[in-house]
């Protein structure tokens, strides 16, 4: 099995393809913790919906309203692990347009050369 990669390494940039491996491996790790993270914020609600009343007259609605509270906030978590994962990729394709294709683009064009001296 492959090992994961570690994000805590300091990345280095030198490549297009450095850039994208980067890409690639954090969305690798990212996406597996949000689905992680989603379907743990789901069992902890049903596990606190269980928890006993804080008054017989509530039919137990203050415990569900209560554990979606706290599993509220293991939702979001996911939510952004979620929104980072979708960003990798984009972040990849960005780069590719804003300084690839423009260098590409640029090549074998003929530059008209600026004379410092023509006063």
């Amino acid at each position: 099995m492959a090992e994961q990669p570690n994000l805590l390494d300091n990345p280095v940039f030198e490549s297009p393809r450095m850039i994208r491996e980067f890409c690639e491996n954090t969305r690798k790790v990212l996406r597996p913790a949000y689905l992680h993270l989603a379907l743990t914020a789901d069992e902890l609600e049903a596990v606190l919906r269980d928890h006993p009343t804080m008054g017989p007259n509530r039919f137990g609605m203050d415990a569900r309203v209560r554990a979606r509270l706290v599993a509220g906030h293991m939702r979001r978590a996911a939510e952004g692990l979620a929104v980072a994962s979708i960003e990798m990729p984009r972040t990849f394709t960005s780069y590719r347009r804003h300084f690839l294709e423009p260098m590409q683009h640029d090549q074998g064009r003929p530059r008209r050369q600026f004379d410092v001296n023509d006063q």
